[in-house]
C-alpha cells in the first residue's frame, strides 16, 4: 500500500470522533493504533531505500527521521500491550470518568500505566525494596485524592470522617493489602496485572476506622447508582460491638466524638471527584461479608445490601472471575457463605476457555485462597 494512502487511512481514523463510552473508545484507540504503526513502517521502510542513492547530508536526515519513527512505534507499541493486557481494568477507569470525557480519562490511566510498568521493570531490575512503593503508593493516591490543604500543613484529610485530622492519627490505606500481590491475583481479576499499588486502591481514613476495615468488620457499598458520575459509597459497620466505641474524638472548638455507629450508613467524603475502583471495593467487601458469616455477627444479614447493587449495564462482566472466588469461598465455608447474587453480580464467566484454564483456576484458588482464609476466617492479614 502506497504512503499517502496509509497516510489518508490514518488520518481518518484520527480524525474521527473518539467514541464517548469505554467500550467503543478501546476498539476505536487499537484501530488508531494499528494504522499509526503500519504508516511509520511503511515511512521507516521507504527512507532506508532511499539511503541507497542519498548524499551524506541527505542520509543523515533519513536517519533522523527513521529514529524518530521507530521511537513513535515503541510508545505505540507499549500503549497497544497495555490495552491487551488490563483491558478490564482500563474499561472500568473510564467508565468511572464523567460522560464527555472519556478521551481525557484515557489519557490520564495511559500515563499511569505506563509510569507504572516503567517503574516495575526499573524495580525489578534493582531489586528495590518494599518500602519505596510504599512511598510511591502515598505519593500517587496524594495526587489522587487530594488530602492536603495550604491551610492545613500537618493534617489530611480523611475519607471517613470529611475533615481534617493531624497526620499522626492518619493511614493511607490499601482497599486489598500489598500482600495479596501474586500473578494468580491477577488470573482473579482477569488481567495481566491486578496493579495493587494503583491510585485507585487506597483511601485516607484515620487508624482506628482503618484497622476494622483492615479487619473485615466494616464494609464499603455503593450508596449511588454505579451508573452515575461521581459515585458515591457509604460505610456499613458489620460488627455491632463496634457501635458504641470511639472511632475519633477531635479537639477542634467545640470538641466533638465520634462513634462507630456515626459512621455507619454515612457515606465517604471526598476533596474531589475521584474515587476507588469497584474492583477493589467489591473484593474487599466479599471477604467482609463472608467474615461476617463465619463470625455470626448479630444483625449483620440485615445490613448486607442485595448483591444486585454491585450489577451495572456498562460493565455486565463483573470484576472477578466467577470460577476461582466460587472456589474460594466453598474453601472457606458453605457453599452459601457468600451470596449468590452477589457472585452472580460482580463476577465474569470465561465463554471461550484456554488450554489449561482448570489448571489456573486451581493454583489461583489454593494462592489467593490462602490469604484470602487468613483474612476472612481472623479477620484481617
Amino acid at each position: 500500500m502506497k504512503i499517502s494512502t496509509l497516510k489518508r487511512k490514518t488520518s481518518e481514523f484520527s480524525d474521527q470522533e473518539a467514541p464517548e463510552q469505554a467500550n467503543p473508545f478501546l476498539h476505536w484507540r487499537v484501530m488508531v493504533i494499528e494504522s499509526l504503526i503500519e504508516y511509520n513502517n511503511a515511512v521507516i521502510e521507504g527512507h532506508k531505500e532511499a539511503m541507497a542513492c542519498s548524499s551524506a547530508k541527505q542520509i543523515q536526515t533519513l536517519e533522523k527521521t527513521i529514529g524518530e519513527n521507530t521511537h513513535a512505534n515503541r510508545l505505540l507499541e507499549k500503549e497497544m500491550a497495555i490495552i491487551l493486557k488490563q483491558g478490564r481494568l482500563l474499561q472500568e477507569d473510564l467508565q468511572d470518568s464523567p460522560r464527555g470525557r472519556v478521551e481525557d480519562a484515557y489519557t490520564t490511566a495511559l500515563h499511569t500505566k505506563m509510569r507504572s510498568s516503567s517503574e516495575d521493570g526499573h524495580k525489578q531490575a534493582k531489586k528495590a525494596p518494599k518500602r519505596r512503593s510504599r512511598s510511591d503508593f502515598k505519593d500517587n493516591l496524594t495526587v489522587y485524592l487530594t488530602p492536603t490543604d495550604s491551610q492545613h500543613p500537618d493534617e489530611l484529610f480523611c475519607n471517613a470522617m470529611g475533615e481534617f485530622v493531624p497526620q499522626m492519627y492518619m493511614k493511607t490505606t490499601p482497599i486489598i493489602p500489598f500482600t495479596f500481590q501474586s500473578r494468580e491475583l491477577d488470573y482473579l481479576f482477569g488481567t495481566e496485572t491486578s496493579a495493587l499499588e494503583s491510585e485507585r486502591n487506597g483511601l485516607f481514613l484515620v487508624r482506628t476506622v482503618a484497622q476494622q476495615f483492615d479487619n473485615l468488620k466494616i464494609t464499603i457499598v455503593p450508596d449511588s447508582s454505579l451508573d452515575i458520575y461521581p459515585i458515591e459509597w457509604k460505610f456499613v459497620v458489620l460488627d455491632p460491638t463496634l457501635l458504641d466505641k470511639t472511632c475519633f474524638v477531635s479537639f477542634v472548638d467545640p470538641p466533638r466524638l465520634t462513634r462507630f455507629r456515626d459512621l455507619d450508613g454515612r457515606r465517604l467524603r471526598f476533596r474531589n471527584d475521584n474515587r476507588p475502583a469497584r474492583r477493589y471495593l467489591y473484593f474487599k467487601h466479599a471477604m467482609a461479608v463472608m467474615h461476617a458469616r463465619i463470625q455470626k455477627f448479630p444483625g449483620s444479614e440485615e445490613k448486607i445490601p442485595s448483591g444486585t447493587m454491585w450489577a451495572t449495564p456498562d460493565k455486565r462482566d463483573g470484576y472477578l472471575r466467577r470460577s476461582v472466588l466460587s472456589t474460594i469461598a466453598r474453601r472457606i465455608g458453605d457453599d452459601d457463605i457468600l451470596p449468590t447474587d452477589l457472585l452472580l453480580n460482580g463476577t465474569f464467566t470465561d465463554t471461550q476457555p484456554e488450554s489449561g484454564l482448570a489448571v489456573r483456576d486451581t493454583l489461583a484458588s489454593f494462592k489467593v485462597g490462602d490469604v484470602v482464609e487468613r483474612m476472612v476466617v481472623r479477620g484481617g492479614v
